[in-house]
């Protein structure tokens, strides 16, 4: 089985809040996010769309789902970020995740490609 690597078909943000802050429910709406809070700052990783009380937000980010029966997800971030691409794996039960710049997908793709990975963009499907 070739190791697959999948573009998720959403742009993320990362947006920081105060650790205060409650967490906006149209996040929990959205089909992926991801969560942190320390002691002073909230983060929050969702879909570039929603309109969030931030302090600061970086937008334009892809999200890759590396799926592979093995654990490959260190193995994936220093060969992406051994070749200059911004890797940030995300933590997840359920497989790998991690988010590049979208600038930098052309020049992921090629490396991920290199590297054995069959890499395929997410089809989205509605429903009737």
């Amino acid at each position: 089985m070739t190791d697959e690597v999948l573009v998720l078909d959403v742009r993320f943000a990362v947006h920081q809040l105060r650790s205060t802050d409650l967490i906006p429910a149209g996040v929990f709406r959205t089909p992926y996010y991801w969560i942190g809070r320390t002691a002073g700052f909230l983060s929050l990783i969702c879909d570039e769309s929603l309109s969030l009380p931030a302090a600061d937000t970086s937008t334009g980010w892809l999200c890759l789902n590396i799926r592979t029966g093995d654990p490959v997800l260190p193995e994936v971030a220093q060969n992406l970020r051994n070749s200059g691409i911004g890797f940030v794996p995300l933590p997840s039960g359920a497989g790998a995740y991690g988010l590049i710049p979208e600038y930098q997908m052309p020049e992921a793709r090629s490396q991920l490609e290199a590297a054995g990975y069959r890499v395929s963009d997410e089809t989205v499907t509605g429903s009737a």
